[in-house]
């Protein structure tokens, strides 16, 4: 009677557990001999850590791509903590603030801001607004 194949899973194979956030941890083999010993073929070990290696190279994608999108994103969280500031400036000073408002990419039209009411309104993703006071929307605005 033939023995069964031990059955070997790529994560018992190759890897400790994962951390916190799911990446999981590589095994380091010390001793290849001892490895291959335990039933394993060197093609079902290369296989294994061909695929490990394509899920982190995925993983390393993902996050350059995520960390590119926040990257573009600092400009225009400066100005609009630049234009809030001005709107804090206008308000102190009692004066009107003008401003020319984007209708389309080419067509623009002056409109005045009421600065008075002490309140903006800051997209925070997910099709979302969020009504917040000026010192409000400037403390979020220098923590992101």
């Amino acid at each position: 009677m033939a023995q069964p194949v031990k059955d070997i899973t790529l994560q018992s194979l190759i890897t400790e557990g994962k951390n916190p956030r799911g990446i999981p941890a590589s095994k380091f083999i010390e001793d290849v001999d001892e490895f291959l010993a335990d039933g394993v073929t060197v093609e079902t070990a290369l296989g294994a850590f061909n695929e490990l290696y394509s899920k982190y190279k995925y993983m390393e994608t993902s996050f350059e791509r995520s960390k590119n999108v926040y990257k573009s994103k600092i400009p225009e969280i400066e100005q609009t903590l630049e234009l809030i500031k001005l709107m804090i400036k206008k308000e102190e000073e009692d004066e009107k603030m003008i401003t020319n408002y984007s209708l389309c990419d080419t067509i623009y039209a002056a409109a005045e801001v009421d600065t008075s009411c002490k309140k903006v309104f800051l997209w925070v993703g997910a099709s979302t607004m969020v009504e917040y006071g000026y010192e409000e929307a400037v403390a979020l605005l220098e923590t992101q």
